[in-house]
């Protein structure tokens, strides 16, 4: 279900992606926080799409929180920005704005410690340019 509601989201049906990645959602256990964490992210990002705002920032923020609880650097810095991004659609700038600094602060603390960007830095730096 999960990659079927990734190929959804990316068709732009988003009704079929939203379905297919909260029952996917659902089937992954909770000892499995990094699986977990992807699937809210893909959720965020669809229901994003849809216009439902209140959905989204649930979901990011799940995502915030498995990925934390995971270990995912990059899965956090990503939830992150996805709360940055639904901010900024609602005009809740000062909002997006800490969100984004946030996920910004993720890549450095993680550059810090091992010497190199998170692969997926380059969205949240952009995003936070354009809020500024």
């Amino acid at each position: 279900d999960a990659v079927l509601g990734a190929l959804s989201a990316r068709e732009q049906d988003y009704s079929q992606a939203v379905l297919l990645t909260q029952r996917s959602f659902s089937q992954w256990t909770e000892t499995d926080p990094l699986s977990r964490a992807h699937v809210a992210l893909d959720l965020g990002d669809a229901k994003l799409n849809q216009g439902d705002y209140i959905g989204a920032a649930e979901a990011f923020s799940q995502s915030v929180q498995l990925s934390r609880e995971g270990g995912s650097p990059a899965g956090h810095m990503l939830a992150l920005a996805g709360l940055g991004r639904v901010n900024a659609r609602q005009g809740l700038f000062r909002r997006a704005e800490m969100a984004l600094r946030d996920a910004v602060h993720e890549d450095q603390t993680w550059t810090e410690r091992v010497g190199q960007s998170l692969p997926s830095s380059g969205p949240p730096l952009s995003l936070l340019a354009g809020v500024l």
